[in-house]
Parts: structure tokens; C-alpha cells; sequence
């Protein structure tokens, strides 16, 4: 929220709602935002578990966060679905969106 809306105390869910809403956002247009994430998992039958030298055939894409909550972190991916490209319809359409824009895998 911009800095000017915040710092208010409120006294009910109402004042609360209405110091959330966007200006130009109708409650009857807010939709429930929904999220994906992509965890992409890999299969190496060589590789070994580097704690006890056992076979680990398994490894997990991780990206290191740049900016934001979290700077510095690794992190899967993942992000909003996009209610104009049928995502709330097919989430892995959303997954996939999401890894390409933050990897540049395509």
C-alpha cells in the first residue's frame, strides 16, 4: 500500500476494506487472487548425496532472489495467474508463464 494509507487505526472490517481498495476497484470486480509454483525437479541417477555419498537422484531448480522480500534467498518460482490468459482455468498454463519470465527457460 502507498505510504499515505497506511498507519490508520481501524475499527471495523468495513474502514479496514475500504482503506484497501484501490480508488478506481469495485468490490463486485475484486476477484480472489490465486497463485502458482513450479517446482521442477530433476532425476540423476549418478549423482550422490554429498552428506552421506549415497545415490540422490533427485535435484530441485532453485532461483536466487534479486529485489524484494526475501532479496538474496533461493526460492522456487512461481507468481499470480493471469485472469486474461484462462490461468484460474489451467494453473500449469500459469506455472509454465512464470518460469519462463523468471528463468528464461523456454
Amino acid at each position: 500500500l502507498p505510504p499515505e494509507r497506511l498507519g490508520a487505526r481501524h475499527v471495523s472490517l468495513e474502514s479496514f476494506r475500504n482503506a484497501i481498495l484501490q480508488p478506481d476497484k469495485k468490490p463486485e470486480d475484486d476477484v480472489p487472487v490465486e497463485f502458482s509454483l513450479a517446482v521442477i525437479l530433476s532425476k540423476d541417477p549418478n549423482e550422490r548425496n554429498i552428506i552421506d555419498d549415497k545415490k540422490s537422484n533427485i535435484r530441485i531448480l532453485l532461483g536466487k532472489k534479486l529485489r524484494g522480500f526475501g532479496q538474496g534467498f533461493y526460492n522456487c518460482f512461481g507468481g499470480k495467474l493471469e485472469k486474461t490468459n484462462d490461468e484460474y482455468n489451467n494453473p500449469a498454463r500459469g506455472a509454465i508463464r512464470e518460469v519462463r519470465e523468471e528463468t528464461g527457460i523456454h
